[in-house]
């Protein structure tokens, strides 16, 4: 066990079994170690050290992205609460047409018809 990466796989196993103890649940943190045994992946092959590059240059690109959509369903958001803003205060039955007799009627199953 002279190489590092071993010492790392063997570190991180055995805390996942000590995170077993209950009294040892804290141990989670050192758990998440394991996302390191991905860099040993990244330097043995250079395909996947690529692949990874290549994710985080896009990632700027992947934010201007999501802003530009959460700007689209925020606009969308307020012209729907603009346009249907009361819209369920109405009274449901064309028979009861005054606000009292509409807001005091009641179904056996549905309650109110407000």
């Amino acid at each position: 066990m002279r190489d590092r990466w071993s010492i790392l796989d063997t570190t991180v196993i055995l805390v996942s079994w000590l995170a077993v103890v209950p009294y040892l649940q804290e141990l989670w943190i050192i758990r998440c170690l394991r996302c390191l045994r991905i860099l040993r992946v990244m330097i043995l092959n250079k395909n996947v050290k690529i692949v990874f590059l290549s994710f985080l240059n896009a990632l700027p690109n992947i934010g201007n992205v999501m802003l530009f959509c959460g700007l689209i369903w925020f606009m969308f958001g307020v012209l729907g609460v603009n346009l249907f803003k009361g819209w369920q205060d109405r009274c449901c039955l064309p028979s009861l047409l005054d606000k009292i007799s509409c807001e005091t009627a009641t179904h056996p199953i549905f309650g109110t018809f407000k």
